[in-house]
């Protein structure tokens, strides 16, 4: 049985009980017992531990297309859980960006993969500073999101990152927007308001 994906320099890095469990997820596919592990990881504050154990069960997962519903149920938990971890944890930004970017990509119309979309503008605007980057993102959820209430934020998002931006041309615009495709929203109250 071999660990696919996984470099000689890696195996050698983790934690010997790691490697183990890694070793038995390739061998014997217990997926659920490797994520329940992570699981405890996690909850005992033992973020690195956690983030490559899940990280060894998304290389096990896969990029490609799953057999079985489970399984793409255990991805997105995997991909997840891997941003939640090195964002609120270990404070990888990085990473935790391209943990999402994988949820988005591989389930691009799901509930989590709108949700990895906010964390990502968050994540964008207020941990890295990159204002530009954030619109970006949160034009995007304005977009495949458009009937969802997290649109509406998003929106408003937008307004705001223009205010800091010092572009009050562009952010009045943005609020006209907002009052105009949801009207009777709280949101379109505080548009009123900064216009």
């Amino acid at each position: 049985c071999t660990i696919h994906g996984w470099s000689t320099l890696a195996r050698k890095l983790l934690p010997v009980a790691l490697c183990a469990q890694v070793f038995l997820i390739g061998c014997q596919g217990d997926i659920e017992e490797a994520i329940h592990k992570a699981n405890d990881f996690l909850y005992q504050k033992d973020y690195i531990k956690a983030e490559r154990l899940y990280r060894s069960i998304a290389i096990k997962l896969g990029k490609g297309e799953l057999a079985h519903e489970r399984q793409h149920k255990q991805r997105l938990f995997v991909l997840e859980q891997l941003g939640k971890t090195n964002a609120l944890y270990r404070h990888d930004y990085k990473q935790a960006i391209n943990d999402l970017q994988q949820l988005i990509k591989l389930y691009p119309h799901s509930q989590e993969a709108m949700a990895a979309r906010v964390s990502i503008a968050d994540i964008t605007q207020h941990k890295l500073g990159e204002i530009e980057g954030a619109i970006d993102e949160y034009q995007i959820i304005v977009l495949d999101f458009p009937n969802h209430d997290e649109a509406r934020r998003a929106q408003l998002q937008i307004i705001n990152a223009y205010f800091q931006l010092q572009n009050y041309k562009q952010a009045r615009m943005e609020a006209q927007v907002l009052e105009k495709r949801w009207p009777q929203s709280s949101e379109a109250t505080k548009a009123r308001f900064q216009i």
